[in-house]
């Protein structure tokens, strides 16, 4: 028993470091958006868009929490022992898109202000621009 509440007290260490470095590394990441945003526009525009990043980081992880802690009772279909990955992808490629689809339905306005500042980045931000350009290639 003592083991165990070693082994559960030095996880919950571990996270509340990991938790904490992860913290410092997105202040990092976002003052560095803040500056190459404000080296290309004002820094009022690069604190908007900075802000807009960090919020929309925020409600990604909220909602993930979420629907993590939401209760649903197990799919009833078992997978298949034949499936193979291309199947297996396609079919969460499916359930994400239905996923996707229901929140943006329930939610016009958030998906609006989400899609406005993706757009906005995007178009702010030429190198992101390329590599979107060269992925749709």
């Amino acid at each position: 028993m003592g083991e165990c509440l070693s082994r559960l007290q030095r996880s919950v260490a571990l996270c509340a470091l990991a938790t904490a470095i992860e913290v410092i590394a997105f202040v990092y990441l976002t003052v560095a958006l803040y500056f190459t945003i404000a080296a290309i526009t004002s820094p009022a525009i690069a604190a908007l868009a900075t802000g807009g990043a960090a919020l929309i980081v925020a409600t990604a992880i909220g909602l993930m929490a979420r629907r993590a802690i939401r209760c649903r009772p197990a799919s009833a279909r078992p997978a298949r022992p034949g499936t193979s990955e291309a199947e297996i992808a396609a079919e969460i490629g499916r359930v994400l898109g239905d996923e996707v689809s229901a929140w943006t339905k329930s939610h016009p306005l958030g998906a609006t202000g989400i899609a406005l500042a993706a757009g906005f980045v995007v178009g702010m931000t030429p190198g992101l621009r390329r590599a979107l350009r060269d992925l749709l290639r």
